[in-house]
């Protein structure tokens, strides 16, 4: 589930919402017609939306490829590091501490940043800084681009827990 949430953008709710019959395989779209949540489950009209996951083959190819030359096929890895990545979100992106918990190497690291990137599951934010110089050091800032999906990763159920 976390798999399709990150390669497709669908939020929480929407992803607990889907129905086999919103799922149209033959032209590889998925009808958001409803979402689960505490007021109501349809979705007004201008909240539904139609979401292509044509690339979504590609990915997984993608992602299998990564995995297989890092030896690292374990899925706790990939839940692990979008839980380290949410815990950073907003900050300045740092590939060692991020690599460290997980015992994988620094390139594996940017091999799947890479990845979220492309697929617009993240933002990385370059520095900005009148002096070239500078801006060439300064590593970049790291947005998840679904607030509910990092809420979700970091175990946040409520608006208390926020």
């Amino acid at each position: 589930m976390v798999f399709l949430a990150v390669l497709t953008g669908l939020r929480v709710g929407e992803l607990l919402g889907l129905k086999w019959r919103d799922i149209d395989f033959q032209k590889m779209e998925i009808h958001v017609i409803r979402s689960i949540s505490m007021e109501d489950s349809q979705k007004c009209w201008l909240g539904r939306r139609l979401v292509a996951f044509g690339l979504l083959p590609t990915c997984k190819r993608i992602w299998r490829e990564t995995f297989e030359r890092s030896r690292m096929c374990e899925t706790w890895r990939l839940r692990r590091f979008l839980a380290l990545l949410a815990s950073r979100h907003g900050q300045i992106l740092n590939k060692t501490d991020l690599a460290a918990p997980l015992s994988i190497t620094v390139p594996t690291i940017g091999d799947w940043l890479h990845i979220l990137e492309v697929t617009g599951q993240i933002i990385l934010l370059p520095p900005y800084f009148e002096n070239l110089g500078k801006r060439l050091i300064k590593s970049p800032k790291v947005y998840l681009g679904d607030s509910g999906l990092a809420c979700y990763l970091l175990g946040l159920r409520s608006v208390a827990e926020l």
